[in-house]
């Protein structure tokens, strides 16, 4: 599933890549994530998507607690099999000097930066980064095969 919030040119092209993968997609207003992947069955990938620039400002504005904690939520509601949350953090994780810059804000100092996203690992959160778009899509695709044939690799002993 791909939220209808997502801006639309990423949803095009990741509903295209999927597709062309012969993953089924459908758009839908989603209460928490905003890609919800099922692999197989019983395991279902939560994913937060953030351009760097958001995910200073949601830091400042406390918005990304709100959203980790719906992402949390989801897990704790499911009704059972396995659910992984991931943020998706889109860009350069750090600056090369000097704090995160968002628009207009003052930014978030590095130190910040990686405090929040140790306390979302800590509270189970995965953290990974893209690029950019095309290599956010990309990492989509390549979680939902990760986890498609997970099993056949723990079957033949690859933990890779």
């Amino acid at each position: 599933m791909i939220d209808t919030r997502e801006p639309e040119i990423l949803r095009f092209a990741l509903a295209t890549a999927l597709d062309e993968a012969k993953i089924t997609t459908i758009h839908h207003v989603l209460p928490a994530g905003d890609y919800r992947l099922h692999p197989r069955e019983g395991c279902c990938l939560l994913v937060e998507r953030k351009e760097q620039s958001d995910l200073s400002s949601s830091i400042i504005n406390g918005r990304l607690f709100t959203q980790m904690d719906k992402l949390l939520a989801f897990k704790r509601d499911s009704d059972g099999g396995e659910v992984m949350l991931i943020l998706l953090v889109e860009g350069p994780p750090f600056p090369k000097r000097g704090r995160v810059r968002s628009g207009g804000s003052p930014g978030v100092h590095p130190n910040s930066l990686r405090g929040t996203l140790l306390s979302l690992q800590r509270r189970g959160i995965f953290v990974l980064y893209s690029e950019g778009t095309s290599d956010t899509i990309q990492t989509i695709l390549w979680l939902y095969r990760r986890f498609r044939h997970e099993d056949e690799r723990k079957r033949d002993g690859n933990t890779n």
